[in-house]
C-alpha cells in the first residue's frame, strides 16, 4: 500500500510531511480567530464553504469505506486495552508499557495516512498487543479547516468508544487538501456508515465541543519542536516522518533495551 524508502531526518520532517514550518508557524497566530469562527458559523448555519462536495451516497460510502466495529486494520481492539490518557486523548495498550508512543498527525496528510493503514497495524500487532507499547494520538491541524473539522469528529467518534474505527475511515477517505472530504455533512455520513448514534454526533460536531482542544493539541506540538506532519515521540526521543515498520521497530526496540 505504500512505497518505503530511506531518507534523513530533515527530509522527512520536510520532503515526507509536505508541511513547511511556515504553516505550523501560523498557527499559533489563527487559533483563536478559527475557535471564533467555529462557534460564529455553527450558529448561524453551518460553518462549510458554500462549494464543498456534497456528501457521498450512503449506500455508496458504506460500500467503500466502511470498517467493522470493534476493528482497526482488521484487529480486534476488545483484546487491547483502549483507556484514553487523562488528558483525554485516545490511546492503544496498557498505561504501564515501558514505551509509549505520541504521534501528531493531521487528517488531511497523506504520509499520516500511510504511518496509521500501513506502520501502525504492524506496531499494534508486534508491540501493542504484547503489553510493550501503548500508542497515544493527538492532533497538529495544520492544513486547513478541513483538517480542524476531522479531527473535532473523531474526537467525537471517540465519545462513543469509536475513535479508532472512525480514524481508519477518515484516512481511507482523505483527498486532496479541503476540498470537501472532511466537509461535516461527510464527516456526519461517515459516523452513520460506523453504525454510531448519529443524533450524538452530529450534536457533538455542529456545538464545535472539541475544537479548543485541537487547537490546543495544535499548538502543543508547535511547542515541542514539531515541523512536519506525522512526527512522533517515542518515549523522550523524538522521530520526524513516515518510517517504514522496520525503522520504527529498531527505534522501539532500542527504547524497551533502555527501558529494561
Amino acid at each position: 500500500m505504500s512505497r518505503r524508502r530511506k531518507s534523513s531526518r530533515q527530509q522527512q520532517r520536510v520532503d515526507q510531511s509536505g508541511i513547511t514550518r511556515m504553516q505550523i508557524g501560523l498557527v499559533a497566530g489563527i487559533a483563536v480567530i478559527m475557535v471564533v469562527a467555529f462557534i460564529v458559523l455553527s450558529q448561524t448555519g453551518g460553518g462549510q464553504p458554500a462549494t464543498q462536495a456534497q456528501p457521498a451516497d450512503s449506500a455508496a460510502a458504506g460500500e467503500e469505506g466502511s470498517v467493522e466495529q470493534g476493528e482497526f486494520a482488521g484487529i480486534d481492539l476488545s483484546v487491547i486495552p483502549s483507556e484514553p490518557t487523562e488528558a483525554g486523548e485516545p490511546a492503544l495498550g496498557d498505561s504501564d508499557a515501558p514505551v509509549t508512543i505520541v504521534e501528531y498527525s493531521d487528517y488531511q496528510c497523506p504520509h499520516c495516512s500511510n504511518f496509521n493503514l500501513t506502520v501502525l497495524p504492524e506496531v499494534i500487532k508486534n508491540y501493542v498487543t504484547a503489553g510493550k507499547v501503548r500508542h497515544v494520538h493527538k492532533n497538529a491541524a495544520i492544513l486547513g479547516e478541513e483538517s480542524q473539522w476531522a479531527a473535532m469528529a473523531a474526537l467525537c467518534a471517540a465519545d462513543q468508544g469509536h475513535f479508532w474505527e472512525y480514524n481508519e475511515l477518515l484516512f481511507e477517505k482523505q483527498q486532496g487538501r479541503n476540498s470537501g472530504a472532511f466537509a461535516r455533512e461527510n464527516l456526519k455520513q461517515y459516523a452513520a456508515d460506523l453504525g454510531l448514534d448519529t443524533e450524538t454526533f452530529n450534536q457533538c460536531l455542529d456545538d464545535n465541543k472539541y475544537a479548543s482542544k485541537v487547537v490546543e493539541e495544535t499548538a502543543e506540538a508547535k511547542s515541542r519542536g514539531v515541523e512536519g506532519t506525522p512526527s512522533f515521540f517515542v518515549n523522550d526521543e523524538f522521530v520526524g516522518g513516515s518510517l517504514p515498520f522496520e525503522q520504527m521497530k529498531e527505534i522501539i526496540d532500542k527504547q524497551l533495551e533502555a527501558a529494561s
